[in-house]
């Protein structure tokens, strides 16, 4: 659904899925547009990146998912991409104001983070921004793009949608020029 609506750029982008009472993590595969992946692709990996099962190979920004698996316990999916608006925001450091009923699920759930080392190819890396993150459950990447937390697939496919869209409505109000 996500890559329907525009949330997945190109190649780029990973979601891992931590089903219940297990460690390892489903994830899509690392070369393949979310458009073409299917069942059979998706891969089992275990928390240290390692493919347990499956035929492709994992993003190298793996880091990003498994260090906030491991911190928390409500973050069962983490989404990571770059869509359009909510990029456009990232790049300019700014998180979208609540202007509109619907992004008011996000009040006092979004961090900036504007310091990390870009690409996430540590666990490190992936431990600064878990821990930039705090317990928030959404954060944009300065000059990079967007995480979204959440306990489930659904509520996680409903706050990447519905957050892109609150990017959308800020970025079109900011071209108004009004407050």
């Amino acid at each position: 659904h996500l890559d329907d609506i525009g949330f997945c750029e190109n190649l780029t982008g990973h979601i891992t899925w931590q089903l219940p009472d297990e460690d390892n993590l489903l994830v899509n595969p690392w070369g393949l547009w979310w458009a073409e992946t299917t069942a059979a692709d998706v891969l089992t990996i275990a928390l240290n990146g390692d493919v347990v099962d499956g035929p492709w190979d994992v993003t190298p920004a793996f880091h990003i998912h498994t260090e906030l698996h491991k911190r928390r316990p409500d973050a069962r999916v983490v989404v990571h991409n770059h869509p359009m608006h909510a990029t456009i925001l990232a790049g300019i450091g700014v998180l979208p104001d609540i202007i509109h009923q619907n992004s008011a699920m996000f009040f006092e759930e979004m961090v900036f983070i504007n310091e990390y080392d870009g690409e996430v190819a540590t666990s490190s890396g992936g431990a600064a921004i878990a821990d930039a993150m705090g317990d928030a459950s959404v954060a944009l990447l300065a000059s990079h793009g967007v995480i979204v937390v959440a306990p489930t697939m659904a509520e996680a496919t409903y706050k990447s949608a519905l957050f892109e869209r609150a990017c959308e409505i800020m970025y079109r109000s900011m071209l108004l020029g009004r407050p």
